[in-house]
């Protein structure tokens, strides 16, 4: 197949994807939607073999450059959305904390995590500070923060903060 087929062939597979996530939004029974979520997910799949195939994008146009980008963003999104949605919310009501579910092809731990969080600043740089333990380890500075403090006590910024620069393509 040549480069630009390929990514044709990519472009087709998005179109069918998106065709099967309609036809799982139009399901009316249970196996139906089994039926459905497997077509689904073999043609994510797919689109996924094929955009981690070798496509040599440097022989396609712009145009298929940002059109391919832009599809996967947005299969990307949606995705993202009904993973963190819709499907965790079901597996939430199936599997226990701590349970592990295994379908052969993938497998799935429920796992409970646990962040430390500080409940006040102000007070617990206090009481570090009274107790004679110094509270800098602990502290992180907010950049845009420091620079309207930095600001209001008169400093120049520019001495004290650093900028870095990055890019990034919005779809």
């Amino acid at each position: 197949m040549t480069e630009q087929g390929t990514l044709g062939n990519t472009d087709a597979q998005t179109e069918e994807t998106t065709e099967a996530v309609e036809a799982v939004e139009d399901i009316g029974s249970t196996e139906n939607l089994d039926a459905a979520l497997a077509n689904l997910t073999s043609a994510v799949d797919e689109v996924v073999d094929a955009v981690e195939s070798e496509i040599a994008v440097e022989h396609a146009s712009t145009d298929t450059i940002a059109e391919l980008f832009a599809s996967l963003k947005n299969i990307e999104d949606s995705a993202e959305d009904f993973r963190k949605g819709e499907l965790t919310d079901e597996l939430r009501d199936r599997i226990e904390i701590g349970e592990s579910y295994d379908t052969g092809r993938v497998s799935l731990t429920r796992i409970e995590s646990h962040r430390k969080s500080v409940t006040d600043d102000a007070k617990t740089l206090r009481v570090l500070t009274a107790s004679d333990v110094d509270p800098s380890p602990a502290v992180s500075m907010r950049a845009t923060t420091t620079h309207d403090l930095l600001e209001e006590a008169g400093l120049d910024p520019e001495e004290h903060i650093g900028k870095s620069t990055y890019d990034y393509f919005r779809s």
